[in-house]
């Protein structure tokens, strides 16, 4: 499965909830860092598109840094950053 997902988006405010919407995350995800990490790191085969990024919002900085770890934790996790 494929997920686009919009970097102006994934800042501060409503980050977990976008997510959480976008990947079908479990309820029991909880809305931090670390739950998120978890929740990746299980996921079974999905390929994450980062758009928007030179216009990400405040705080995404964050998030892509679990997103990046938990594609290298997960091999079926692939994360695919479009710059433009």
């Amino acid at each position: 499965m494929t997920v686009v997902l919009d970097a102006r988006r994934m800042g501060r405010d409503g980050v977990y909830a976008y997510l959480k919407d976008m990947l079908e995350l479990p309820d029991y995800c909880g809305s931090n860092l670390d739950a998120l990490y978890d929740c990746l790191t299980a996921l079974p085969e999905t390929e994450l598109l980062l758009t928007h990024v030179p216009e990400a919002a405040d705080g995404f900085e964050r998030v892509c840094r679990v997103l990046c770890a938990a594609g290298r934790e997960n091999p079926a996790l692939k994360i695919t950053i479009q710059e433009a």
